[in-house]
């Protein structure tokens, strides 16, 4: 599938690019083109990206960090970069023009917090003269504004600009059919109502060769092996590890219509008083879910508010 939209966020990136050194922030919720983004923008230019996998350890991560720094920017063997402190040094004097993405930044508040406050310290003490344009993206927008957003937070202020990717609007998401050949209104409509704007579902669409609403829901959700077919459980696990069921049952129990703080409660297994680090998490980190109250009451002082899913796959 062609890259599609996304010229304006492209044109800010390129306006970074050109001022640096800059440090941007990309977030937004998971499949919704981040990663996709960054390596449009990356082409044609020096650049190096980087992954941060939260069920390896910071030696092991930095082992392939040193690997992929070497093999992009050609160094010889005895320049090792394999450890926090040498890694941040090295981008941070490194004397050529280079974009460094970190994807999935958050992830080191789990595996090694300390990289941040080093981060911190080489951004403060080099970002004048170094010739590094850093893209730091992440899927845990509640984490992202821990570290970066709120007041005291380790990168408080240092971001030059803070980017939230939004999913497609319905008008983009159509357009993007009709070029892989869905004509159909109802089609496209039933089919924005299953994915929504996510980007990623209607790749795969795209390359199991779905022929329409029905082929999809078989391809890519029913069928033994469907790409999608445990999604929601695998976004659960990775988020959350052995605490995703409680959560799993909390997302059905909304899914169900079981909106109200005491049906979910019954349906959970978890006591009401107990669920809002549950619901913290799924409204403030994933951006999955929202708490609605009518418009008449006042916020603070409602007891009639409702709990709903914003992300139409986990619908």
């Amino acid at each position: 599938m062609k890259f599609y939209n996304r010229q304006r966020e492209l044109e800010l990136l390129d306006l970074l690019y050109g001022s640096r050194p800059s440090l941007l922030v990309l977030t937004g919720k998971r499949r919704v083109g981040k990663t996709e983004l960054i390596k449009q923008f990356m082409k044609d230019r020096k650049s190096l990206y980087f992954f941060v996998d939260s069920n390896k350890s910071i030696e092991i991560l930095m082992t392939e960090f040193n690997h992929l720094l070497k093999d992009g920017l050609g160094l010889p063997d005895y320049i090792q970069v394999d450890e926090t402190e040498t890694f941040l040094d090295f981008l941070t004097t490194f004397e050529e023009d280079v974009v460094v993405a970190i994807d999935e930044f958050q992830r080191f508040l789990k595996i090694h917090p300390s990289f941040i406050t080093q981060l911190q310290k080489y951004w403060d003490l080099r970002s004048d003269n170094c010739r590094l344009f850093l893209i730091i993206s992440g899927s845990s927008i509640g984490m992202i504004k821990k570290i970066f957003i709120e007041e005291g937070a380790p990168l408080f202020k240092r971001a030059d600009n803070i980017l939230t990717l939004k999913p497609f609007t319905i008008r983009e998401v159509f357009g993007m059919l009709e070029d892989i050949g869905i004509k159909d209104t109802t089609e496209k409509l039933d089919l924005y109502l299953l994915f929504g704007g996510t980007v990623y579902y209607y790749r795969l669409f795209e390359k199991y060769q779905c022929t329409g609403f029905a082929d999809a829901l078989e391809k890519l959700i029913f069928n033994e092996f469907a790409p999608l077919g445990n999604e929601v459980r695998d976004i659960l696990i990775e988020e959350f590890g052995r605490e995703h069921a409680t959560y799993y049952e909390i997302i059905s129990a909304i899914a169900q219509g079981r909106c109200s703080l005491s049906e979910i409660s019954d349906m959970s297994h978890v006591s009401a008083n107990s669920l809002a680090p549950y619901f913290y998490d799924l409204i403030d980190l994933l951006g999955i879910a929202e708490h609605r109250i009518p418009v008449t009451d006042i916020p603070r002082k409602s007891r009639r508010g409702r709990y709903f899913l914003k992300d139409n796959f986990f619908r």
